[in-house]
Formats: structure tokens, sequence, C-alpha cells
């Protein structure tokens, strides 16, 4: 199961925190870069009303649960939604967190 209220932190390994539409801030979770990843569309994606409803029903797996179990390349996906969305600060912990990885651990590349 992978836990979607867990904290992205910033550089110095604290919560991240964002304005919200009000203007409040709030620590981002797991759900929120997901979620923002699988629902922007970018101007030069050309996608198919398949790929729009299979990044939809992903969506509603994870809206405002605590926990979720997602299929592999359900994963796969948002990883690559990820990546064109955020940074390597955020892009690096949420791909680590979606695949139940400590984000702070250094891995031997092999």
């Amino acid at each position: 199961m992978i836990e979607l209220q867990q904290k992205i932190m910033d550089m110095k390994k604290q919560p991240l925190k964002v304005m919200d539409e009000e203007g409040v801030k709030h620590e981002v979770t797991l759900e929120e870069v997901c979620s923002q990843a699988l629902l922007t569309e970018y101007p030069e994606e050309k996608n198919s009303m398949q790929e729009k409803d299979k990044r939809y029903r992903i969506w509603l797996k994870i809206l405002d649960k605590d926990e979720v179990s997602l299929k592999a390349e359900e994963i796969t996906l948002i990883k690559t939604q990820i990546a064109k969305r955020y940074p390597p600060l955020v892009c690096g912990q949420a791909c680590a967190l979606l695949e139940g990885e400590d984000p702070f651990a250094i891995k031997d590349e092999e």
C-alpha cells in the first residue's frame, strides 16, 4: 500500500509548504503531488480521450485517500507525469515514496 499523506520535504528536510488558493500555507503531500501531476495537461501533449480518462480514473483512486494500492503501470504513469510537472527535489521524493522507498536514502547505482 502507498501512504498518500506522506509529506514532501524541502531542502532542509522540513515539510514543504505552499500557498493554496485562499493564500493559506499548507504542507505538500504525496497525494497532492500525484493529483496535480495527473490532472495537469501541457500544450504540447496531444492525449487521446482514452489517455485522459486513464489519468482521471487513477486520480479518482487516490482522491482523499490515506492509502492506496496501485498497479505497476499506474505508478509508472504517475511518475511520468510527476517528472513533467515538478523539479528534481519533489520528483525524486515522490517517485521514491511511490515505490515504497526512503526518499533520502542513497542507492548505489550499478
